[in-house]
């Protein structure tokens, strides 16, 4: 499953932000910086690669980011996070599946 337009580096910010820096946020900040499989840290590198149980962590993330009481930064912010970072990542989990992004 791939997001339609992407997901600027600026809406996983902002997700982050609605988490409030919270340190359960573990997975989402990777995001903004690469990973690659298995490494315990950012890589700073153009990609991340989640395992399946990964997959369901991060589509938690995503959630409770959801479910955070703070106003979004534009109209269109939460369908676009929606649709490039909720659904993906519930209908990846759905599947069992890991997950490749592509960063940058």
């Amino acid at each position: 499953m791939e997001s339609p337009d992407g997901v600027h580096c600026s809406l996983v910010g902002e997700m982050i932000a609605r988490g409030g820096g919270s340190r359960d946020l573990v997975l989402l900040p990777l995001l903004l910086e690469g990973r690659r499989l298995g490494s315990p840290r950012v890589d700073h590198c153009e990609y991340c690669v989640f395992t399946p149980d990964e997959v369901r962590r991060m589509r938690e993330e995503i959630d409770y980011c959801f479910s955070a009481n703070a106003p979004w930064s534009g109209p269109d912010a939460r369908d676009f996070a929606d649709v490039g970072l909720r659904t993906v990542f519930a209908t990846i989990a759905a599947k069992g599946k890991g997950a490749f992004c592509s960063l940058g």
